[in-house]
């Protein structure tokens, strides 16, 4: 639930239509890899447990034809999907660190320019991103009220 993995969104143009560059980079940190194979083990392990038999659960994917760790990376590279609200593609953090706003929300590198939504987030969230957006929304009003 909370990857490492990191992508990326480009400007592809100088035309506000055009589609932006978007790279998931989906699954290139080894610890990504290594969690859904072993989440897949557990789930398997899971499902064959004496208090499930009465549902007669049954493997759906990557399916029994993908048994090794191998294998079942291979599947989830080739797989790709999430269950999270994906965030963090203007990250909140030091420039020297791949931020791309400050602690005001104001763009490095621009002038009138900030981001309020959840792509500052720097990393994934446990729950629900609402609250939280919310909560940045309440704060940058604060911000710009301010003059900061």
């Amino acid at each position: 639930m909370h990857p490492l993995s990191r992508g990326s969104v480009h400007i592809s143009s100088t035309d506000p239509l055009t589609l932006p560059t978007i790279n998931l980079s989906w699954a290139d940190n080894d610890y990504d890899i290594g969690v859904l194979v072993e989440g897949v083990k557990l789930a398997r392990r899971l499902i064959k447990a004496n208090s499930l038999a009465a549902i007669q659960a049954k493997e759906l994917a990557p399916g029994p034809s993908v048994q090794t760790d191998d294998q079942i990376a291979d599947f989830g590279r080739q797989n790709p999907g999430t269950v999270f609200h994906p965030l963090g593609t203007a990250a909140m953090l030091p420039k020297n660190k791949g931020g791309v706003v400050d602690h005001r929300l104001r763009v490095y590198g621009t002038q009138n320019l900030r981001v309020v939504d959840a792509s500052i987030i720097p990393v994934q969230l446990g729950a629900h991103p609402m609250a939280t957006i919310y909560a940045i929304a309440e704060k940058a009003a604060d911000i710009i009220k301010s003059g900061r």
